[in-house]
């Protein structure tokens, strides 16, 4: 039976998908892991491919002592597994050696 796999296209996007298949990331601490200053584009590109990717709201006083409601990106558990295919399909397209090297290839 043929694992289920979604699209992942680009070095950016899979970073991404790696970065939140481990634990739910701020946009904020995500920019350096994706490499990307709009990081919400890159998870939008990965919705329309259908990726189920969720923000979940949470509040902090910012330095001001202003409220704020940043968000995380999670990927659902339901999407968990997907993810992993997904990610060894795309490392082995891309024969990304550091996939295999960074000793981080857990992604529950």
């Amino acid at each position: 039976m043929k694992k289920r796999t979604l699209p992942i296209d680009t070095p950016r996007e899979y970073r991404l998908i790696k970065s939140i298949a481990k634990q739910p990331e701020t946009l904020h601490d995500l920019k350096p892991m994706v490499g990307s200053e709009n990081v919400a584009e890159v998870k939008r590109q990965l919705v329309l491919k259908g990726w189920d990717i969720e923000t979940i709201r949470f509040t902090m006083v910012d330095r001001d002592s202003n409220q704020t409601r940043p968000g995380r990106y999670i990927l659902p558990v339901h999407m968990k597994e997907i993810a992993k295919n997904s990610l060894t399909a795309y490392a082995k397209a891309a024969n990304d050696d550091s996939f295999k090297s960074d000793g981080e290839n857990n992604y529950e």
